[in-house]
């Protein structure tokens, strides 16, 4: 599958991709599993998250900007830290390629 072309959107000084419905599905899915899975394993010791994928982290739906993975699982990890204490590490690998 291409890549999607990036869109610029006033105001911000980075691109977003389109939104598509299997990207919100992954990232609902993500996030609620994410909830699980941290407050289960986070009673014993700090959780480690590494997101490993290298696309822009930014959508555009309707004109509107979504953010991606890391910032969606972020702001999980920060509900989770104030409500249950859980100790979250989140490691972005961003992959780019260099000619």
């Amino acid at each position: 599958m291409a890549k999607p072309q990036g869109l610029r959107m006033p105001g911000y000084d980075f691109f977003f991709w389109p939104y598509e419905e299997q990207t919100k599905m992954k990232h609902k899915v993500l996030v609620e599993y994410f909830k699980v899975w941290a407050t289960k394993l986070g009673k014993y010791s700090v959780i480690n998250f590494f997101d490993c994928h290298g696309g822009c982290g930014a959508y555009l739906d309707a004109g509107s900007p979504f953010w991606g993975s890391s910032i969606l699982v972020a702001n999980a990890a920060q509900e989770l830290y104030k409500s249950q204490g859980r100790d979250i590490r989140i490691v972005r690998i961003i992959v780019a390629e260099v000619k």
